[in-house]
């Protein structure tokens, strides 16, 4: 598990020069593929539900991008994990820890 969290945050941490290289090597489509596998496996790294809802947003993003042939999709990826992280602080205000 240790390995994966690891992994989840190395391919966070590469994830700008990753669709930079992707995009200009490779189809948005194929390129998408990768955006859901790193999506998937921080979720399952953490298996906190904010995650598994950013999973689900990168989906979209995926599909989006997958039908469409675009890398927009895909660079609006951080933009989605910044929102479940709003989110989460959000609700740590409105239900703080006892």
């Amino acid at each position: 598990m240790r390995a994966a969290t690891a992994l989840a945050w190395l391919a966070t941490l590469l994830y700008p020069l990753a669709i930079w290289y992707g995009l200009a090597r490779f189809e948005p489509r194929w390129v998408a593929l990768f955006l859901l596998l790193l999506a998937a496996l921080r979720a399952l790294a953490s298996r906190e539900p904010v995650w598994l809802g950013a999973a689900a947003g990168a989906g979209l993003l995926v599909l989006a991008s997958w039908l469409s042939n675009d890398g927009l999709p895909l660079k609006l990826y951080p933009v989605l994990v910044n929102a479940a992280l709003l989110a989460v602080f959000a609700l740590s205000l409105r239900h703080p820890r006892p």
